[in-house]
């Protein structure tokens, strides 16, 4: 069983702790087979050390089935479906996730790399708690198998532009470790108030000393004074 399960429209799931529970921490599963649950919102949630992922938009168990309790990571597809959980909202692609001093520089989009989906977006970042049980495809028939969350430290947010990408600086907040090595992951939530799954984990990355710098004729040794 789930964390919590949502059937219906307009629900907010705010600053929760979710963790230790045998399913998904969140499913969002449908009314009816003809009546899906959408305007379900997912804010800075803390989710972990679950039986599966941190949110199930349920796609799958949509026949009325009694207790659905999720169907797993719901691949990008590039697309939204009003008749699909909270639309069907892709989650947010990390193209990068770089530390620069106190800040955590992320860029990426929501969609598939062939099609990205129009915003705005809210964008919201977490740091990982990957317990190994939170795999799938990133994007529909890639045939990847790779980890999505769990989001366990929120991070902060920021908003897409209207082609769906965003280029974020965040501050990392006080308490939280982190460091070249870990994973982010994000959730994107539209204007309606559709909160996707979590994407795939990003790992982060220290910012080179040298990135953006002129070394000039003598590259670095000549820049260190050699």
């Amino acid at each position: 069983r789930g964390g919590i399960r949502v059937f219906g429209d307009g629900s907010l799931i705010e600053k929760n702790v979710i963790h230790d529970v045998p399913g998904h921490g969140i499913a969002v599963e449908a009314i009816d087979s003809s009546t899906p649950s959408l305007q379900n919102t997912i804010t800075q949630n803390s989710i972990y050390n679950n039986g599966g992922i941190s949110i199930d938009l349920d796609q799958t168990h949509t026949d009325g089935t009694v207790n659905p309790n999720g169907d797993g990571v719901t691949p990008n597809d590039g697309a939204t479906d009003s008749g699909q959980q909270n639309n069907g909202l892709d989650y947010p692609i990390f193209t990068l996730a770089e530390l620069d001093g106190s800040n955590l520089h992320v860029q990426g989009y929501v969609g598939t790399s062939g099609h990205h989906l129009s915003g705005p977006f809210t964008i919201e970042v977490y740091k990982s708690d990957d317990d190994g049980n939170n795999n799938g495809e990133v994007e529909v028939d890639d045939g990847l198998s790779v980890p999505h969350g769990e989001g366990r430290w929120y991070l902060g947010s920021c908003m897409s532009a209207s082609d769906g990408t965003f280029d974020c600086a965040l501050p990392v907040p006080n308490g939280v470790s982190l460091g070249a090595g870990d994973a982010i992951t994000g959730t994107a939530t539209d204007e309606d108030g559709n909160t996707s799954e979590f994407g795939a984990n990003k790992a982060v990355a220290e910012k080179s000393p040298y990135a953006g710098r002129d070394v000039g004729p003598r590259g670095l040794c000549g820049d260190l004074g050699w």
